[in-house]
């Protein structure tokens, strides 16, 4: 399934939203360095997380964080759910980092051969998986579901336009719901994107303010793009 992430429903996690606070992503202060839109990927990829992992019987979960450059939402997973999370980027990554930190595997996913198939339980791409061009969206996806176990467990958030295309002031490909819905191999939408778009346009948790910082404009036809959400679970033989 695919979910057009709802500002008005992220509004309701307000504790924890405060919660993020306290490992540094201030997401309510309009002058944070961060993302203008990882209040939505956080609070929606940390709940699909929890809620899996509360109604399955793993254990010791083996979970890849994809594209995780230095992001510390990594170690705020592992703190609130007591568990590890192994961190991939590649070397030449969107970021470009100087300091890498919580990289345990500095290589291409497309390239990585640390597991065997179907070995991993879950694989996350926060904002991530959009750094790169159409054709290697679909080639990283086809290579998370190899990696995935049985009921294992996909998910990414990314941007969704009105057009496919590519967004020069970010280096990204933003699809369009006709294309995610092919590229992800998915028939069903959460979510209206004209209404979505307007809650973000409406200012809801800041949105259009930390917008406007980041590019400098809001306009009628902004925000260019809106968050959404791939949960994806690996289906048995």
């Amino acid at each position: 399934m695919i979910e057009l992430i709802s500002p008005k429903s992220v509004k309701k996690e307000m504790e924890l939203i405060q919660d993020f606070d306290s490992f540094g992503l201030k997401h309510l202060d309009i002058n944070s360095p961060l993302g203008w839109n990882y209040i939505l990927d956080h609070t929606w990829l940390y709940r699909m997380i929890e809620n899996y992992l509360n109604t399955s019987l793993i254990r010791e979960p083996v979970i890849l964080d994809v594209g995780c450059g230095n992001s510390s939402f990594h170690n705020f997973v592992e703190d609130k759910l007591n568990i590890e999370v192994l961190g991939l980027d590649r070397p030449a990554g969107y970021c470009h980092q100087n300091k890498l930190k919580n990289v345990d595997f500095n290589v291409d996913f497309l390239k990585f051969k640390k597991y065997a198939e179907e070995t991993v339980d879950i694989i996350y791409w926060l904002s991530s998986i959009e750094h790169n061009k159409l054709d290697d969206i679909k080639a990283l996806y086809e290579k998370s579901m190899y990696f995935l176990r049985p009921g294992g467990l996909l998910l990414v958030t990314f941007p969704i336009s009105q057009e496919t295309s590519w967004f020069d002031q970010s280096q990204q490909t933003n699809m369009s719901i006709k294309t995610a819905l092919k590229v992800f191999e998915e028939k069903k939408v959460c979510g209206r994107y004209k209404k979505t778009r307007k809650e973000f346009q409406n200012n809801i948790l800041y949105l259009k303010d930390k917008y406007e910082k980041r590019y400098g404009k809001f306009d009628r036809n902004d925000p260019e793009f809106i968050v959404g959400g791939l949960y994806k679970i690996k289906a048995s033989l």
